[in-house]
């Protein structure tokens, strides 16, 4: 879709033209052409080829898209592919597209793929400072360069805030299996975030140097601040990288901690119960030996029995088979129990299975 198609002539719009007309504008001195496109058919592409003698390999690059920030010379002429950023609320992830650019001196035509977000304002920052619209194609490229880069910043300031709700998530107790879920999300959109911006360090490091005309002395330093963000930006990719691995950690360190605190409460209860000497293992042994309760086949008519006894030693049982199985061979299960003698364990948690059968039926 062809979005907008003009002519301009010492800094100002002079007509918006048709594609059959660019070639016309294009052979006049002192002039150039900026065409907007928004996932042009392959059609179009041919056009456009025609008539400013673009490059086989970047017209092939601009239709099929996918492809990561780079630039790349074609005689006299550059192309430039760049990774769009755009926060997507309803999904409450990122966005993310991609925009081509034909540069040639009297000709800039911008193909957008994926991203909603247009160049309209670009175009119109643009026109209202025809002292440096003046300056041709180079500054036009600026332009739109600052503004891709600079939608990155809204999007690092929404990682920035879903790291913050994590983090009071994790540190208050209320941190849940979606919250591990959600830090492998940001993690990997942070890294599809750091594949976008990482190579456009490379780009403008080489359109600040670049010496073929496109690029005058005069938008030279417009470059360089555009690079000077894209490090920046960069940079606090890399800080969110390591602040989501620290917060998964600290998360699963903390979930760790309150499996323990329950384990150590539970076996603290069983042995104020069974006396100083007795462990969880001692617990659910004596339980397992003890006779089936009342109105269950076996038992003697008239046979008491510590009904609440039974229940707890249920209860422990899922947390004792629970802690076996996170436990090396060798590990320790219940207060009290000694390394290597895990295979007790396992006979306790068999002989109780027993016992939980024929008490709840």
């Amino acid at each position: 879709m062809i979005v907008n198609c003009a002519a301009y002539a010492d800094g100002r719009r002079v007509a918006d033209i048709a594609l059959e007309a660019i070639g016309e504008h294009v052979a006049r001195d002192g002039h150039f052409v900026w065409v907007g496109l928004y996932e042009p058919s392959e059609e179009i592409l041919r056009r456009l080829q025609g008539a400013l003698d673009l490059h086989e390999l970047a017209v092939e690059d601009a239709h099929r898209a996918h492809q990561r920030p780079k630039l790349e010379e074609y005689g006299t002429g550059i192309f430039v592919v760049l990774r769009t950023a755009a926060w997507a609320e309803g999904d409450a992830n990122v966005d993310l597209g991609e925009t081509h650019l034909f540069i040639g001196p009297r000709y800039l035509v911008s193909v957008r793929h994926g991203s909603a977000q247009g160049y309209a304002d670009v175009r119109v920052r643009c026109e209202s400072t025809p002292r440096l619209l003046a300056h041709g194609t180079g500054f036009v490229l600026y332009a739109l360069m600052d503004a891709v880069v600079d939608r990155y910043f809204p999007v690092i300031d929404r990682f920035e805030e879903e790291l913050d709700g994590l983090e009071d998530a994790i540190f208050s107790g209320q941190a849940e299996r979606r919250t591990t879920e959600r830090i492998y999300e940001l993690k990997s959109a942070v890294i599809a975030l750091k594949r976008a911006v990482s190579p456009l360090m490379d780009v403008c490091n080489r359109l600040v140097r670049y010496d073929q005309g496109l690029v005058t002395d005069e938008c030279r330093p417009y470059f360089r601040d555009v690079y000077d963000h894209v490090v920046r930006i960069n940079e606090s990719v890399d800080n969110l990288r390591e602040l989501l691995s620290s917060a998964l950690e600290a998360n699963l360190s903390l979930t760790s901690i309150r499996q323990n605190e329950v384990m150590k409460t539970l076996g603290g209860h069983l042995r104020r119960r069974g006396g100083p000497r007795r462990d969880l293992g001692h617990e659910l042994r004596r339980h397992a030996r003890a006779p089936p309760p009342l109105g269950v086949p076996g038992r003697p008519r008239g046979h008491g029995g510590d009904r609440s006894a039974h229940v707890l030693a249920a209860q422990a049982l899922g947390m004792a088979i629970a802690a076996a199985g996170q436990s090396s061979p060798t590990g320790v299960v219940g207060p009290g129990r000694p390394a290597g003698r895990s295979c007790k364990t396992v006979r306790c948690c068999t002989a109780h299975a027993r016992f939980s059968a024929c008490f709840f039926g």
